[in-house]
């Protein structure tokens, strides 16, 4: 499970941070494949700009960043992929994989319509990692989760990049 200082431990469970969420999410005018994986609930929020410790410091220097809301996709993390094995038209296995190849997290997860299609043209995905709150909602409700996404990523609680993804 990645945690937000960018190290892992364990693997991903239901509603317990690490666990991903797949969903497609309209950046601009685009619906985007779009990753998000939990991580456990930051002790404080996200500090103004050189002031104390900051919970994603070492993802931010890893190339993510802060995503304050969705209009925009972010720009690149050096190194990290997804990799994503079809277990149906419904479901993939997916690991991702952080700057130095390592497997950070790894699970089952359900794929809305147009999702591989997505990553298989694009060669790419977003992927977003934070305290979203993901696993309270109910499977399928994606308005909510959207929501909840758009919500912890204005309250600063979300870091994001786009990385290579292979099927």
């Amino acid at each position: 499970m990645i945690q937000a200082d960018g190290s892992a431990t364990g693997r991903g469970t239901a509603a317990r941070p690490g666990e991903l969420t797949t969903a497609m999410v309209w950046h601009g005018r685009t619906p985007l494949p779009t990753l998000i994986a939990e991580l456990p609930p930051s002790p404080q929020p996200a500090p103004p700009s050189g002031q104390g410790s900051d919970p994603f410091g070492h993802l931010l220097r890893q190339g993510f960043r802060r995503t304050a809301d969705l209009h925009e996709a972010p720009g690149g993390a050096a190194g990290w992929s997804v990799r994503l094995i079809p277990r149906t038209a419904a479901c993939a296995h997916t690991a991702i994989c952080d700057g130095d190849g390592a497997i950070t997290c790894s699970d089952t997860v359900v794929l809305p319509t147009g999702f591989l299609d997505a990553v298989k043209r694009q060669g790419w995905l977003v992927l977003y990692l934070g305290d979203v709150g993901l696993p309270a909602i109910p499977g399928g409700d994606q308005a909510a989760q959207l929501c909840a996404l758009n919500t912890a990523a204005a309250a600063g609680r979300v870091v994001g990049a786009r990385v290579p993804a292979r099927t």
